[in-house]
């Protein structure tokens, strides 16, 4: 979850979340969409 919370960080100039980072059994979820 770390790893996809600085990713959110590091892309939140040019693109937002859609839909926060979740777990889904063993992958984990995160949808961005550009600004």
């Amino acid at each position: 979850m770390d790893l996809l919370n600085r990713v959110r960080d590091d892309v939140e100039e040019i693109g937002k979340v859609e839909a926060f980072p979740r777990l889904e059994g063993r992958q984990m979820l995160m949808v961005l969409s550009p600004r």
